[in-house]
């Protein structure tokens, strides 16, 4: 933990996200554990034992997940807590492990991630509309937490879902205490043309989910299903198991992702927008949070951050997001739920 952390020393009772673990040094610290005791851990057992003292006995009980776990559409960050849970809804790659960076800013409070269908291989049919998207992530929310007041949070694609989500909510009568956006913008009746991610930019991405410093490193000969596959491998941790068909539909489920926002028309959401604007590398049109007021009744309070689109749940950006949605939950009243699911 310790080495990991970069600290002299860790408590064995003190959790590997309190003492600022996100989902990068997670995937170190799982790759760690499989070569010093040769168990492969999956990434929510991380999250349900991030203390050395839980860790240990889960490693005494051996690894017996094959990896499939962390393509789960429910994913657990942190299960208890007596405050409403905050449900956090994956960008188009389809993945939530990033929003484990939250944790350490949002005492007593459970969080989970919602991860695309699609990501585990197996033919699962693609949803066709972000409306179906909606639908089936509210019905996998309410299995957590049957009524509100909900708490909602999405970054890119996810904004978009987490705002259709809290529509169906108000329509069906529930309370929704909370709705953040992290740089989600619509794309309006007319739709958008513009390229979408080629599958090197993609692969990009999941080598750095994986762990490895694209921009350090030269991957020149890497952009193919079969390479990838082979690079995760050599890494180990969360995504060292999968083969080159899964790898391939990791792609076709974020190039689906991708393609049913662009043709998406929000709804009108009844109160205010936690919106969060990544300023760096963007065009000025794109540092213009007020597309949102005509899909939003109450206000929209952008709160900038120093960040890349792509880099939002990097450590620095998602600690500086965290410390706000904690500042802005504490300023509303919330009714105490013991939730331990």
């Amino acid at each position: 933990f310790a080495e990991v952390l970069g600290l002299p020393e860790v408590g064995v009772e003190q959790s590997f996200f309190d003492l600022g673990g996100h989902s990068l040094l997670a995937t170190r610290l799982i790759a760690r554990v499989r070569a010093e005791f040769g168990v492969e851990l999956p990434i929510r057992t991380l999250f349900e034992a991030p203390t050395v003292e839980e860790l240990a006995r889960a490693v005494q009980r051996g690894g017996t997940d094959d990896g499939r776990s962390a393509f789960d559409v429910l994913m657990p960050l942190r299960r208890s807590g007596h405050l409403p849970p905050l449900f956090c809804i994956h960008p188009a790659s389809g993945f939530s492990w990033g929003y484990a960076g939250l944790l350490p800013h949002l005492a007593d409070r459970p969080l989970y991630g919602l991860q695309s269908r699609g990501l585990a291989g197996g033919g699962e049919d693609l949803p066709a509309s972000v409306e179906q998207v909606a639908e089936d992530y509210l019905a996998v929310i309410r299995s957590v937490q049957p009524e509100g007041p909900y708490h909602l949070l999405g970054w890119s694609f996810g904004g978009m879902v987490a705002h259709a989500i809290a529509c169906r909510l108000q329509e069906a009568g529930e309370e929704v205490g909370y709705l953040g956006l992290m740089d989600s913008f619509p794309k309006g009746p007319a739709g958008d043309d513009s390229p979408i991610l080629d599958e090197r930019e993609f692969y990009e991405g999941i080598l750095t989910l994986a762990g490895y410093d694209v921009r350090a490193e030269s991957f020149d000969d890497a952009f193919e299903p079969g390479r990838i596959a082979e690079l995760l491998k050599r890494q180990g941790g969360i995504l060292g198991g999968i083969g080159e068909n899964q790898v391939a539909r990791l792609y076709d489920v974020f190039t689906n992702n991708s393609r049913i926002v662009r043709k998406y028309v929000p709804g009108r959401f009844d109160g205010d927008v936690h919106f969060f604007l990544a300023m760096l590398e963007k065009s000025p049109e794109m540092l213009d949070a007020s597309v949102w007021e005509q899909f939003v009744s109450g206000v929209v309070d952008v709160r900038p951050i120093a960040s890349r689109h792509d880099d939002m749940t990097q450590p620095g950006p998602l600690s500086e997001i965290g410390q706000s949605i904690a500042e802005k939950l504490a300023d509303r009243p919330e009714n105490p739920q013991s939730i331990d699911r």
